[in-house]
């Protein structure tokens, strides 16, 4: 599995790339491309910036049990899915950037997930 992470900065227009892969899952299927739904926001947003927070939060507080447990829902989709491509999109990932071990955790993330 490929996941293409977008990681947008602020105020760049981000939300219209997000919005416009939510609106367009149906032809991202067709090509086996995965926008997950389990990581979005539950508000009426359709970004994955909930994804950033969790992943921050797990890795500052060294909780990995509780990030597996917390990623178990993406895996579950992204098996389900049958996609060999998922797209990840959350402009606020850019605030575990600063810190080459929490890059480098998150690329383990990554590839653990299928």
């Amino acid at each position: 599995m490929t996941c293409y992470l977008h990681i947008g900065t602020m105020k760049t227009g981000t939300s219209s790339i997000q919005d416009f892969l939510y609106k367009n899952q149906n032809l991202l299927k067709i090509q086996k491309t995965l926008y997950p739904n389990s990581i979005k926001n539950s508000w009426h947003l359709n970004d994955h910036n909930p994804f950033a927070h969790a992943i921050e939060y797990f890795l500052e507080q060294a909780n990995f049990s509780s990030l597996d447990s917390y990623l178990k829902p993406l895996k579950q989709e992204i098996n389900n899915s049958h996609s060999n491509k998922v797209i990840v999109s959350t402009e606020n990932i850019q605030f575990l950037l600063y810190n080459e071990k929490y890059i480098q955790e998150l690329q383990i993330i990554l590839k653990n997930l299928g």
